[in-house]
C-alpha cells in the first residue's frame, strides 16, 4: 500500500471509529436517572466534538504533508522541505481561515476549488467544531453544542477530508 492509499485508509478507519461511537451514543447515555442521563449526553457530546476536531487535524496534516512531500521534495532543498513540512504539522485549530492559509502556502491551485466548499456547509461545520472544541478545552460554557448538530458537522468534515484527499 502506498502512502496515498494509507492516508485514505486512515481517513476511513478514523471516521469509522468515530461513526461507531456516534452510533453507540444512545446506549452509552441511557440511565434511569434523568439528571445522570443529561450529564452523560453532555459529556459524550463534548468528547465526540474533541475527537471530531482531532480527526480533522490529523486528516489535514496527513493530506497536506503528503502533497508537499510528493510534489515539492524533488525541487526543494532539504532545509526548506523540512521547514514546510513542520509548518504543515504545526497548524492546529483548523478552521476555514487556517485551512485557506495553509492551502495558499502549500498548494495555491487547490484554493480555487476549495474556497466555495469552505464558504458553504463544510466550512461552517468545521468552524463550529473548532469553536466548540476551544470552548471545551478552555473550560468555557459549551451548552450550545447539540449531539444532532455535531453528527451533521461530523458528516460534513468527513466529506471535506475525502474531498481534500481526492486532490492528491
Amino acid at each position: 500500500m502506498d502512502k496515498k492509499q494509507a492516508i485514505a485508509a486512515d481517513i476511513r478507519s478514523r471516521s469509522d471509529q468515530l461513526r461507531n461511537l456516534f452510533r453507540t451514543y444512545e446506549r452509552l447515555c441511557s440511565s434511569d436517572d434523568p439528571t445522570l442521563e443529561r450529564a452523560r449526553r453532555h459529556h459524550l457530546t463534548r468528547y465526540l466534538c474533541v475527537l471530531t476536531c482531532g480527526f480533522l487535524e490529523v486528516s489535514v496534516h496527513n493530506i497536506y504533508g503528503y502533497d508537499v512531500d510528493v510534489r515539492l521534495r524533488p525541487s526543494l532543498p532539504a532545509v526548506q522541505m523540512n521547514k514546510l513540512l513542520n509548518q504543515v504539522n504545526r497548524v492546529h485549530n483548523i478552521n476555514t481561515k487556517n485551512l485557506l492559509l495553509l492551502t495558499r502556502v502549500t498548494n495555491a491551485p487547490w484554493e480555487q476549488s476549495l474556497l466555495p466548499v469552505l464558504q458553504g456547509r463544510s466550512g461552517s461545520s468545521m468552524d463550529k467544531v473548532v469553536h466548540y472544541r476551544n470552548l471545551i478545552a478552555h473550560g468555557k460554557n459549551s451548552d450550545g453544542l447539540i449531539h444532532g448538530d455535531l453528527e451533521s458537522y461530523f458528516a460534513d468534515i468527513i466529506a471535506l477530508a475525502n474531498l481534500l484527499h481526492s486532490y492528491l
